[in-house]
């Protein structure tokens, strides 16, 4: 199956869209933070989805259920990506205080933080994934990881 994730909404309410780009099916998830900018999803060809939403990334269903909730500090608006390598989900973003963070954390069901990289004077971060090569590219440096 081939799956999207459309985040939507305003400066009051915000929501997610996952939608069976076969069936045309589509379920909509209501989420509790709105945000001022795009805020980063991750979705699988199973439809299985990764959602950041201010404190917490959501791990969802295809159908639209939340599966799990990580808390984690909150986000300011701004660039923030997922990416997945492998059994690992990489999630960038800017935290309250100006500073870029990655998180690393086992990717499934219910995500598990792993590590905690905090990256001053970035400024912002994103990352992509080719293979098992995880590049995260700062507005001053890039940074290289290969996953085993």
């Amino acid at each position: 199956a081939v799956f999207a994730a459309v985040h939507y909404g305003d400066e009051k309410k915000d929501g997610l869209m996952i939608v069976n780009c076969e069936s045309g099916e589509s379920k909509l998830v209501e989420l509790k933070n709105s945000h001022l900018t795009r805020s980063a999803a991750y979705i699988e060809d199973t439809g299985e989805c990764f959602f950041l939403n201010g404190n917490e990334l959501l791990s969802l269903s295809k159908k639209g259920s939340v599966v799990s909730r990580s808390t984690i500090e909150m986000q300011q608006p701004g660039l923030a990506s997922i990416v997945r390598s492998g059994s690992f989900l990489f999630v960038t973003y800017i935290k309250q205080d100006s500073v870029v963070t990655l998180r690393i954390f086992s990717a499934g069901d219910k995500p598990v933080p792993l590590a905690l990289l905090d990256f001053p004077g970035e400024g912002a971060m994103r990352c992509t994934a080719v293979g098992n090569l995880v590049i995260a590219e700062g507005m001053k440096n890039l940074y290289t990881w290969h996953i085993r």
